[in-house]
């Protein structure tokens, strides 16, 4: 094997290795979702789970538009702290997840909220 053949096989190897890493991080992520949001905010993010079509006002739904203008740092706020200590207009039901999740953990549920397909 030549000097350029081995240095390919190791940057593909470096490659599929962060490509790993973040396919790892995504079920984890998803794990989170499934374990603390599904059950409000549903399979869709459409704010239609089991418990949220019992809450008034409805949580919040990931596929709308205008969902997609909120900032990473106010969605951030809002998972961490709940409706009762974020600035951002949320269901009065939101919980606090500070104590229930790392800061890393809310930073990958704030892009799986935004990876949630849009419509109007």
């Amino acid at each position: 094997m030549g000097f350029q053949m081995k240095k390919t096989y190791i940057a593909f190897a470096m490659a599929m290795a962060v490509a790993g890493s973040i396919g790892a991080a995504d079920d984890a992520a998803k794990a989170v979702y499934e374990k603390h949001c599904l059950k409000c905010h549903g399979a869709s993010g459409d704010g239609k789970g089991k418990a949220g079509t019992r809450l008034k006002p409805v949580p919040t739904d990931f596929t709308l538009a205008k969902f997609k203008e909120r900032t990473d740092e106010q969605l951030f706020d809002a998972t961490k702290n709940g409706s009762k200590a974020t600035k951002l207009e949320v269901s009065k039901k939101m919980p606090a997840y500070a104590s229930k999740l790392t800061d890393e953990q809310i930073k990958e549920q704030v892009q799986l909220m935004k990876g949630f397909g849009a419509k109007k």
